[in-house]
């Protein structure tokens, strides 16, 4: 399950010592992404700029790889997830395409 920011800052706020002070510079509640069909879909926790541009359209968030390992130093992909990267990502330019037609 998710919670608010707002509750997540009430819980951690919660636990801090006397005298520490904790800065927020940003948050934001969780949401629901696009997902494409035949995407699988999973619940996490990370940060990111889609919250801040979803008055710009419907967000989408994919590719290939594992998140437990994107964006670290020991970031990578196997071949396979490389070569399903690039058939998602075709297959999703051609949902694409289908919609700005309709």
């Amino acid at each position: 399950t998710s919670a608010s920011a707002k509750d997540l800052l009430a819980m951690i706020t919660d636990q801090l010592s006397p005298g520490v002070v904790l800065k927020l510079h940003s948050s934001s509640d969780p949401f629901d992404y696009v997902v494409p069909n035949g995407f699988p879909t999973f619940l996490a926790g990370f940060g990111s700029d889609a919250p801040y541009l979803a008055g710009v359209g419907k967000p989408i968030l994919v590719g290939p790889g594992s998140l437990a390992v994107a964006h670290t130093p020991s970031e990578h992909i196997s071949f396979t997830d490389l070569h399903d990267g690039v058939e998602g990502y075709q297959n999703i330019a051609a949902i694409l395409r289908t919609m700005s037609h309709e």
